[in-house]
């Protein structure tokens, strides 16, 4: 089994402080509903990223093409580890330079409800809003998502969502493969443990086709946990999304 990487040094307060803080998050803690929050994004910044450009507004200093970019903590790494929870596949409506970003979280109903092919042999693709012939046209993008709980240098663990749009979608396979192909010895004969008790460390590389390159994941199964709260968590965050009761954050869903 792998070694246990699922956990985060704890930040170094004051003894008077800390035993403060301690009696405050008994007596006087806030707790929110999952879909009160936004869970962040994972991102691989590519080299027309905002992040990666000093004259932007989203710039973050120290950014560069390949590292994972946390859109709520705004850490940049080189790697993360990643417990998955959750699998679905979402499409995105992007419309590029007339508006950016539509919808990252449409179901493949919402798509053939509220899109039509336009010029293109299978349904997925360049579209247009049904019943507007002449509208500029969609590009409609399949995103196979996991959700997990993920740490990286000096965050986490939290939950976050990491999209697999286009090229990227090899990297989810790998992912689902090496859950579906782990088993373990049960009581009443062999087990396929949830991906919730499986644990990923997740870093970047170069690919290229012809003469374009960009920035992808390398997946490298740890193994399974050995750390009951993580399973909890993890656990938890999937009852919350089977529930409807957990929002992602729209920010990245096209990189």
């Amino acid at each position: 089994m792998a070694k246990e990487v699922m956990t985060k040094e704890k930040d170094q307060l004051p003894a008077g402080l800390m035993a403060d803080m301690e009696a405050d998050a008994a007596e006087h803690g806030q707790t929110f509903a999952p879909d009160q929050l936004i869970i962040p994004r994972l991102t691989i910044l590519q080299d027309l990223s905002p992040q990666v450009k000093e004259r932007r507004a989203e710039y973050v200093p120290g950014a560069k093409p390949g590292m994972i970019y946390n859109n709520v903590t705004n850490s940049l790494d080189a790697k993360v580890f990643f417990v998955p929870s959750r699998f679905h596949v979402s499409y995105i409506a992007w419309q590029e330079n007339r508006g950016g970003l539509i919808d990252s979280n449409l179901t493949r109903e919402e798509v053939e409800e509220n899109f039509e092919e336009h010029g293109i042999g299978h349904w997925i693709g360049r579209m247009v809003p049904r019943g507007k012939k002449d509208a500029v046209t969609v590009d409609v993008i399949e995103t196979p998502t996991w959700v997990g709980i993920a740490s990286g240098n000096g965050w986490g663990p939290m939950p976050v969502a990491i999209s697999f749009p286009s090229t990227k979608a090899k990297s989810a396979r790998k992912i689902n493969t090496a859950i579906d192909l782990t088993e373990v010895a049960g009581k009443k004969g062999p087990i396929k443990p949830p991906a919730f008790y499986h644990q990923f460390e997740m870093g970047t590389a170069v690919e290229q086709s012809g003469e374009n390159e960009w920035f992808g994941w390398v997946v490298n199964h740890l193994g399974l946990l050995s750390d009951a709260h993580m399973v909890a968590r993890a656990k938890e965050l999937k009852i919350a999304f089977d529930d409807d009761k957990a929002v992602i954050s729209d920010e990245g869903a096209q990189q």
